[in-house]
Order: structure tokens, then C-alpha cells, then sequence
């Protein structure tokens, strides 16, 4: 699953030649609606075609370039794209039986671009901006990393712009956030946030501390190597902490200490066992809150009557990627969910799907979904694909993404069963700045159980046989992920 690859409406290309029964099915380019041209990026000199013919034979050229057809009719190549004075386009031909069928399908080449700053929003900087959108993030640079996520109401101070990006001030630092993210407002400095005395309890099998906070701070926070420390820096806060009540009943928050730094205040929460639940921070009717969920007592160290969210991909008008044979993986996904729900409902667990049949679901309406019923685990299925402009040769194979650290045990043991399971390509096991995998309550693991763009691992993606087997590995991974 990659956002920039083959996404929304399929441009199914056909065209028939003297052969009445043959035909050339373009599935990948296409044009995506209300897009007009499709349009390759200008750093690209080569990039991928896919589709199928029918039936399933013949001689097929691209571009005056011989390319395979597979047992099924289906092919995958990866060619050099036209450009300077030459006609840009791919041109088809397939030959059987001595007739041929013929089939252009016309692109551009992005031209380089500057970016351009806008001087009308220059001349209203420096200036203070409130966050309007929820969902919104902070980048590193324009065409930099997802760096924070400020909720709605978090004051920034800006800069600069270039683009549709404001330069912000972040503690010693700078970053960026999207315009259509924030509102401007009439002052030009950021009030500072102060802390004040917090109080500890624990509710259910949270240990919450709340904290008077005067004024909305962005924040961040890591845990430690060893799971054992909570940090949480809070841009433009100073502390103006005297006592903190701790719950004599809590044995899992062994100490809070704070520590004023250049970019703000850092609070630190020593705990007496890694965090390997998750944790929450949230600002609410001005009270800083954070909730580290309790680690499971040794009794329930199983499967059984852990809440497992299960998330098939994609949904609705977004078809996911597609694979030569035009399958969907949105389709793929949810038949991998169901099977997996039945095995882990087996084994006792408790399972939520966050779609049962074919439909649109944001990516934060599915976070949503797992934070509602508390989710002892989140993972969400995927069948792969690449962006436009590499070589699909050089990846294949199963792989599985994790992002916050809680999440790495639960994403190696998943991965480990699914490559005995599979036995495809270890497409690796990868840290990765995705939606689904950065929420903190719980560990959120993302699997891409194969490449849906290459043809003997789309047939596999529709093997119910095969399907099974990945859901039973994903089962063995959270068996042992628990048990460990």
C-alpha cells in the first residue's frame, strides 16, 4: 500500500483487431478521475506497465519492446519512458495468429517546477496562526517527513511561506504546516503555556495523570529505549509545578520528574515496566492529560479475550492497488479479514472489523474505531504495489510496517509466520510513517502479505488457500507476541 501508486478508478483500455477475440487490457497507467492526462513525474527515465491480454498467447510489443505474457495473459514491464521531441505515449501491439490489436495510451512529463512564494502571504508575516483542521500535521520541510500532529486550537507562530506552507517556529527550530491546516489571527507572538500541579489515579488499567496546562502546547513524546520512560516535551511551556499526588494504589508510575529545556518543558514519567500497551496524551477544558495503559498481569498473557481490530484496506471508490488481471486489493483485503476474524475467533479472541463489506472508511475513522473498544492490537491488511518509476523487479514479497516502538515485538513475530507461512520474499520488516501505524494507544502492525502488481502473486492474493494460511500465520505471530 503506497498513496502515490495505483489508486481509484481503473481506465480499462480495449481495443479489438481483426482477431475478434483479442484484446489488450491496460490497467496500469490510467487516467484518474477528474484528471485528464496522466502525467509521469520529469525525474522518471523509466517506469512500469501492466495489464492483460486475451486470450492468452500471442507476441505483445511495447514501445518496440518485446514483452512477456504469462499462462494466464498477463504482463508487467518496466521500459523506458519517451521523452524530449518523441511522441510520449505507450504503444501497445499484440500479434496472434498472424492478426495484430493495436492500443495507444497518450502521457506528459511533469515539467520542472520552482516553488514560487506568495508575497500577499508574506506581507501578513510574522503572524500567529491557530489550527482549524483536525488530523493536521507538522512536516519537517515542505517535502519533508509527518513530524507532529497539533490538535485543533494549538497556537503557532509563522514566519514565512513558500507555497501552500507556512514556516513555523518550533522551540530553537523550524518547521512547516499546510495552509488549509490553520487560520490567521491578528496577534504576532505565541502565549506561552505554563504547567501547573498534576494529580495521578488509575482508572481501570490506565494509570492517568491529568496536569493544569494555561494555554494549548504542542507536544511530543517517545519512550525510551527500554519502554520504561514516557518523555513528553511541550513546545513554549515552562513549568510552574509545586506537588503532584500520586494513587498509593498505582504500582505501575514509579516517579514523575520535569526538566526545563531550551524548547520547552520536558516531563518524564518513570514507570515500573516497559509500556507495551500503549499510552495517550490529549488536552482537554485545560487540563494536560497523559494515560499509559497497565501492563497485562501474568495470567493473561494469551490470545483469548484480547480485543483484535482487524482493517481491511481500502474500500468504496478506493480500489487500493491493481493487479494485471484488474483484481482489486481492496476486494482481496476484505476476504483476508474475514478469514482472519474466523481463525482468531477461534482461538478465542475478540474480534472488530473496521469494514464488512465494500466501503469508504478513513484512515482515522479506522484509528477510531480501535480507540473506541480499547484494542489490545491493531493490524491492517494490504496487498502491495510500487510507485511509479521503480523497477519492479528489485521488490517482492511479503513485508510488514510498524511505527511507534510498542509496536515492533508484535510487528517481528506477525512477520516471522508470515514468511514461513507465505513462502514468498522476505520483503522485510520496516519502521514506516503510515496513518494506521502511528497511533500510540495500542501496538498497530501493517501487513502487505504480497505484490498485487506482479502476476504470480496476484494469482496467489486470489487464492482463498493461500489467504488462509497468511491470516493462520498472522494468528500464530499475536499467539506468540502475548504469550512473550
Amino acid at each position: 500500500m503506497r498513496t502515490c501508486r495505483i489508486f481509484t478508478i481503473i481506465a480499462l483500455l480495449i481495443c479489438f483487431g481483426n482477431v475478434e477475440s483479442a484484446e489488450i487490457s491496460l490497467i496500469y497507467p490510467r487516467i484518474v478521475s477528474p484528471q485528464d492526462t496522466f502525467i509521469y513525474d520529469s525525474g522518471f527515465d523509466s517506469t512500469f506497465v501492466l495489464g492483460n491480454v486475451v486470450p492468452p498467447e500471442g507476441l505483445l510489443k511495447i514501445n518496440g519492446h518485446r514483452v512477456a505474457i504469462d499462462d494466464y495473459g498477463a504482463f508487467l514491464a518496466f521500459l523506458p519512458l519517451r521523452k524530449g521531441n518523441e511522441t510520449k505515449s505507450w504503444e501497445l501491439n499484440l500479434i496472434q495468429q498472424g492478426d495484430s490489436v493495436a492500443l495507444t495510451f497518450p502521457y506528459q512529463i511533469a515539467e520542472d517546477r520552482e516553488v514560487e512564494t506568495t508575497d500577499s502571504m508574506n506581507a501578513m508575516l510574522p503572524a500567529v496562526v491557530e489550527v482549524i483542521a483536525p488530523h493536521s500535521h507538522i512536516r519537517t520541510t515542505a517535502e519533508g517527513s509527518y513530524y507532529l500532529f497539533p490538535p485543533v486550537g494549538n497556537r503557532l507562530r509563522a514566519t514565512g511561506s513558500e507555497g501552500e506552507f507556512l514556516t513555523i517556529e518550533l522551540g530553537t527550530s523550524t518547521a512547516v504546516i499546510e495552509t488549509r491546516f490553520v487560520a490567521f489571527t491578528k496577534d504576532t507572538t505565541v502565549e506561552q503555556s505554563f504547567l501547573g500541579d498534576g494529580v495521578c489515579e488509575v482508572l481501570e488499567d490506565w494509570s492517568v495523570c491529568r496536569f493544569e496546562l494555561s494555554a494549548a502546547a504542542i507536544w511530543r513524546a517517545e519512550l525510551t529505549p527500554d519502554h520504561r520512560t514516557l518523555d513528553v516535551l511541550l513546545y513554549n511551556a515552562v513549568s510552574r509545578i509545586d506537588r503532584i499526588q500520586f494513587d498509593i494504589n498505582d504500582r505501575f508510575v514509579e516517579d514523575i520528574v520535569w526538566h526545563q529545556e531550551p524548547d520547552g518543558l520536558l516531563l518524564s514519567l518513570r514507570l515500573n515496566a516497559p509500556v507495551t500497551r500503549g499510552y495517550h496524551i490529549d488536552f482537554v477544558n485545560g487540563q494536560f492529560e497523559i494515560s499509559v495503559r497497565q501492563p497485562f498481569e501474568a495470567r493473561d498473557k494469551q490470545l483469548k479475550r484480547k480485543i483484535i481490530v482487524v482493517d481491511a484496506g481500502h474500500g468504496g471508490e478506493f480500489d487500493g492497488a491493481i493487479g494485471p488481471l484488474g483484481n482489486k486489493e481492496k476486494d482481496i483485503t476484505l476476504r483476508w479479514a474475514k478469514l482472519l476474524a474466523s481463525a482468531l475467533e477461534h482461538k478465542g479472541a475478540i474480534v472488530v472489523l473496521t469494514r464488512e463489506y465494500d466501503e469508504a472508511k478513513s484512515l482515522y475513522d479506522r484509528i477510531e474505531i480501535a480507540r473506541g473498544v480499547h484494542a489490545d492490537c491493531f493490524v491492517s491488511l494490504h496487498g502491495n504495489a510500487l510507485p511509479d518509476g521503480i523497477d519492479p523487479s528489485t521488490r517482492s514479497g511479503t513485508g510488514t510496517y510498524y511505527y511507534q516502538s510498542l509496536s515492533r515485538n508484535a510487528a517481528e513475530s506477525i512477520h516471522g509466520h508470515l514468511l514461513k507461512a507465505g513462502g514468498l520474499r522476505d520483503d522485510g520488516l520496516w519502521d514506516a510513517n503510515f496513518a494506521v501505524a502511528r497511533p500510540t494507544e495500542f501496538p498497530a502492525v501493517l501487513i502487505e502479505a504480497a505484490y498485487l502488481m506482479h502476476p504470480r502473486e496476484e494469482r496467489l492474493l486470489m487464492n482463498e488457500e493461500f489467504l488462509s494460511r497468511m491470516a493462520n500465520a498472522v494468528v500464530r505471530g499475536l499467539e506468540d507476541y502475548f504469550r512473550e
